[in-house]
């Protein structure tokens, strides 16, 4: 927990320099930070790789557009999807460290992805007060655009209280709101939905550790992933553009921590799908005493791999995967380079439509810039190993898994995307500040 602090300290100051130096004005040319002095180090974006040939990074194309007003593009025109995030409202010193998350992410979706219509679920623990007046992260999403509703979740009486006062409970609390996401999209939000031209069918859904650094594609332009050896998807079968009642139940990538696995942080929803399940889930939930790894993105994965849920999809004659196949499971899933692009992968050939800091966070991040700053970081080894060595050492996390694999270049990466991060966590800082 003392390094965790000592991470988060460094990512504190790291940020107020960033935007004590911008005003409602800003030029966002002129931060020039030490992750980007060290993302051009020839020592991080050089290196060894599995045939022992020297290589240099491929590098993340600037996302964050330069400009010198912190005016946002406006809405575009026609029909928009509705962008969900769910977060719990911070009581801790953990669950505070997600509202930059939220704020960077919404700061990046209004400057790339004017298609999306976004909403913030934000949750509220029995003992907090859902009638007080706007904290600092609601005035700040409500000034971005952002439709906020303060939320009770709607089950929060079924999950064990042994969970809730976990370790991790408070912010799990926000994460199971993605449940209820179908329910507020079809009932309270509907009227807002007819109001604006919002997809009512498919929403997406994402964490707050998300980067947006294209707009996010019309439905039909959609990929999703079909006949992929074993089940696994890679980019050479996730190229099928996806048809108009799909997906049945929704689209979501995969995880790294386990084999063939779930990952829910980006999700394609099917609402009226998703509602239709959402009785069978929660019981689901109820009958396994709330006991999942991951929490609710174990709950999901487990109740969406029962052989039941084909059956059910063949009765309402929506599309579905034979069950015959390898890796079956009802959801669909896409191109992770595409749609769920996390640091610890290989560059991806063509700028994503999102990046996810699914794993290593910005404050991860932060602790191994002061590592290369007080020079520290064992260059002559792997990325992976130099990684697990800070934690050897008593400096940072280190790996988060023995199953996590880390590309070569992702210090590059992951530099470049903190850079990009602090950019924007300094355009929410103006724009709060006007």
């Amino acid at each position: 927990m003392r390094r965790r602090r000592a991470a988060m300290r460094w990512l504190l100051l790291l940020i107020t320099s960033a935007a004590a130096s911008n005003s409602s004005i800003l030029n966002w040319h002129s931060i020039h930070t030490n992750a980007t002095r060290w993302a051009n180090d020839k020592r991080v974006n050089i290196r060894t790789l599995k045939n022992q040939q020297q290589h240099e990074c491929a590098r993340i194309k600037p996302f964050v557009p330069p400009t010198t007003t912190t005016a946002l593009p406006p809405p575009v025109e026609g029909r928009r999807v509705a962008w969900f995030m769910s977060m719990s409202k911070p009581d801790d010193e953990v669950s505070a460290t997600y509202v930059d998350f939220a704020r960077a992410a919404t700061a990046s979706a209004r400057l790339n992805a004017p298609t999306l219509y976004p909403f913030f679920l934000y949750t509220f623990l029995p003992h907090q007060d859902v009638e007080e007046p706007d904290d600092r992260l609601v005035r700040f999403l409500k000034r971005a655009g952002t439709h906020v509703l303060k939320w009770r979740l709607s089950f929060y009486a079924d999950i064990p209280l042994k969970i809730r006062k976990s370790k991790q409970g408070h912010v799990s609390v926000g994460a199971f709101g993605r449940l209820d996401v179908p329910l507020v999209a079809a009932t309270v939000l509907k009227p807002i939905f007819e109001q604006h031209n919002i997809d009512k069918t498919y929403v997406l859904y994402t964490d707050t550790d998300v980067i947006f650094a294209r707009d996010w594609p019309a439905h039909n332009q959609l990929t999703v992933c079909r006949g992929c050896p074993r089940g696994w998807p890679n980019p050479k079968c996730c190229k099928h553009p996806l048809k108009d009642d799909e997906p049945a139940v929704f689209l979501a990538g995969t995880e790294v921590f386990s084999i063939w696995g779930l990952n829910s942080g980006v999700m394609y929803m099917n609402v009226p799908r998703m509602l239709a399940d959402r009785g069978n889930l929660l019981d689901w939930g109820n009958e396994k005493a709330w006991q999942f790894m991951m929490y609710d993105q174990g709950m999901l994965e487990t109740f969406y791999r029962q052989k039941v849920r084909a059956e059910e999809l063949r009765r309402d004659k929506a599309p579905f995967r034979d069950v015959s196949e390898g890796n079956w499971h009802a959801w669909e899933s896409f191109d992770d380079l595409k749609y769920n692009a996390r640091g610890f992968m290989r560059v991806p050939p063509e700028q994503p439509y999102l990046w996810h800091w699914h794993g290593f966070k910005p404050y991860d991040v932060a602790c191994w810039l002061s590592v290369l700053e007080r020079d520290r970081w064992h260059f002559e080894d792997s990325v992976r190993d130099a990684i697990q060595r800070t934690k050897k050492e008593k400096l940072c996390r280190g790996l988060l898994g023995p199953r996590m694999v880390v590309h070569e270049c992702s210090l590059a990466m992951y530099l470049d995307l903190y850079a990009s991060h602090l950019q924007l966590l300094a355009v929410a800082d103006a724009l709060a500040a006007e």
